[in-house]
């Protein structure tokens, strides 16, 4: 009983020191503004992963400079396309469509497993409103940078995909969600914040 008991800790213990994914807009052009990546630059750790998420126009993720080649190659919104960062590194990358690279470009620094990313945010707080709320929230963000959000249900499961928010206040689509309770949970580089969401 003592072995099984043990065996299920480290199998616990396994699942949940797990990689991170870190989600990337990827938008503009064709007739819908500037292109872009967002954020443009990203600090993870060796073995997250990245989410490149099509929102508006044809893009792609090339890269030009780093220690391991990726290409998603050309995309049509909506679409996604993702990369695990095995290696650790400076990569560098931009979207080759046209013109594109001229404001579509970013910048990804893997550390080590063993090295703390640097701070690259501060969160200090966040209001969700309406709550409760049937297809939109909106998010009030208090933030120096970029916060990640994240919707969980209550079994702790992703309900929906982590992104980027910036400062401000924010619509978050929430239409696909079932009527129940969730939690809405922000985090930067050092912190943790958590808010209760109810759904209609």
């Amino acid at each position: 009983m003592k072995k099984t008991l043990f065996m299920l800790n480290m199998l616990f213990a396994a699942t949940t020191i797990r990689a991170e994914v870190w989600n990337v807009e990827v938008g503009g052009g064709g007739g819908n503004g500037t292109p872009y990546y967002a954020p443009q630059n990203l600090t993870i750790n060796q073995g997250d992963e990245v989410l490149w998420t099509w929102v508006s126009g044809q893009h792609n993720v090339t890269q030009t400079s780093g220690p391991v080649f990726f290409a998603s190659g050309n995309k049509v919104a909506p679409a996604t396309w993702s990369f695990i960062f095995e290696v650790a590194g400076t990569y560098d990358y931009e979207c080759t469509v046209g013109n594109h690279a001229a404001t579509q470009f970013g910048t990804i620094t893997v550390n080590p497993a063993n090295q703390i990313p640097r701070v690259t945010a501060r969160v200090t707080g966040f209001t969700l409103f309406p709550n409760p709320a049937a297809s939109q929230v909106m998010i009030a963000l208090e933030a120096t940078g970029l916060g990640r959000v994240s919707v969980y249900d209550l079994t702790g499961k992703v309900a929906l995909e982590p992104r980027f928010m910036a400062a401000g206040e924010q619509a978050l689509d929430i239409s696909m969600l079932s009527p129940g309770v969730y939690f809405v949970e922000v985090r930067d580089d050092t912190a943790v914040i958590r808010k209760r969401l109810t759904v209609r």
